[in-house]
């Protein structure tokens, strides 16, 4: 004998059905909204963005894809924390302390913080054109989006043995030196390329020897 329900109770369960399914595709259309939005806001923050470098004679040495220029964007606080009147850190918290550790390595490297400024044709990192041994990388945020910068490596005698050309990306970039085989002490120069135009910058930080 075949067991009756009534008729109710299939039309309930036949309601929870359809709300279940429609809270499922709510979701998920939520999440595809989310994820459309943020590979929106991405793709516009490295639209047409470059990075090359290049060795002493102005030959390329090395040209990075939109996509390798988003694997070096790293956030920082470094050099958007307050300062006294001495340039010093006022109360820095325990997550500013951690950075430090983490892009010194544990005190291997030293790090040179520079902070907000802007600039229409050219201006060393630090005052006095400050020497930097043996740089690893160079972190430049722009506060707006750039169309060009250079940045020059210039030796303890005063040659110039490279050139980074970097624009168009908004984000704390992580230029590597690796590629230059640094041995010397240095002096960095920021040139901007567009000078009409100036560049407005959070900040950077210099990682050396």
């Amino acid at each position: 004998m075949k067991k009756k329900y009534p008729i109710f109770l299939i039309l309930f369960v036949i309601a929870l059905t359809i709300v279940i399914f429609m809270n499922f595709n709510n979701i998920k259309g939520e999440k595809t909204v989310e994820n459309s939005r943020n590979n929106s806001v991405e793709a516009n923050t490295l639209k047409g963005s470059y990075m090359k470098l290049f060795d002493k004679n102005g030959q390329l040495m090395k040209s990075y894809s939109e996509e390798e220029i988003k694997n070096q964007l790293i956030e920082t606080k470094l050099y958007k924390s307050a300062e006294d009147e001495n340039g010093l850190i006022i109360n820095p918290p325990e997550e500013f302390k951690a950075e430090v550790k983490e892009l010194s390595k544990s005190n291997e490297y030293k790090l040179y913080v520079f902070h907000s400024f802007s600039f229409s044709s050219n201006i060393p990192v630090g005052k006095n054109n400050i020497f930097f041994r043996k740089p690893h990388s160079i972190i430049i945020e722009p506060i707006e989006k750039f169309e060009s910068m250079s940045i020059i490596l210039q030796n303890s005698a005063g040659s110039k043995v490279g050139i980074i050309e970097i624009g168009n990306y908004l984000g704390g970039l992580n230029i590597p030196l690796d590629d230059f085989q640094l041995d010397d002490s240095y002096t960095i120069q920021l040139i901007n390329n567009k000078q009409e135009i100036p560049i407005y910058l959070h900040g950077g930080v210099i990682i050396y020897d």
